[in-house]
C-alpha cells in the first residue's frame, strides 16, 4: 500500500457547489477503487493525499494529472505505508485562517499568488496532522 501527496492549482476558482459535486463523485470513485485520503482546497490551491494499493493510486494520480481542472500538479511524495491514515474515501475540511496560522511556513499556501513549488513533504505532513485532528 502507498500514500501519495500532491499540490496543484485549479484552473478556475471552485464554488461551494462545484466542490460538493467534485467530492460526491470522487468519494464514490474512491470507494470503488479502495482509495482513501483527504482533499484541502482554498483560493484555487489544492493539496490532496491519496492512499491505497499502488496500482490504483498511481492510476488515479495519472488521471488527476490529465484533468483539465488542475494546473501545475506537483507530486510531493509517494511512500510505502503499513496502514492507512484515513478511514474515509475522501475527507474534506475547511481549515480556518487561525488554524493555518498555527503552522509556521504553511499558511501562505492558501494565498492565490503562492508558488506551489515551495511546498515540501514535511509541510504536507504537518497539514495532514492538523486535518486528521479536525475531521470527526
Amino acid at each position: 500500500m502507498i500514500q501519495l501527496a500532491y499540490v496543484s492549482s485549479s484552473v478556475g476558482l471552485f464554488s461551494s457547489a462545484d466542490l460538493a459535486s467534485i467530492l460526491s463523485v470522487s468519494r464514490e470513485k474512491n470507494r470503488r477503487l479502495g482509495i482513501t485520503g483527504m482533499l484541502v482546497y482554498k483560493e484555487g490551491n489544492v493539496l490532496q493525499i491519496l492512499e491505497g494499493e499502488r496500482t490504483a493510486v498511481v492510476a488515479l494520480f495519472t488521471t488527476i494529472c490529465k484533468d483539465r481542472r488542475h494546473d501545475g500538479v506537483i507530486k510531493l511524495y509517494q511512500r510505502q505505508i503499513a496502514e492507512r491514515d484515513f478511514e474515509w474515501s475522501l475527507g474534506s475540511q475547511d481549515l480556518s485562517a487561525q488554524e493555518l496560522g498555527m503552522m509556521e511556513g504553511f499558511s501562505e499556501f492558501f494565498d492565490p499568488d503562492f508558488d506551489m513549488r515551495r511546498i515540501n513533504a514535511s509541510a504536507a505532513a504537518r497539514l495532514l496532522d492538523l486535518f486528521k485532528a479536525g475531521v470527526r
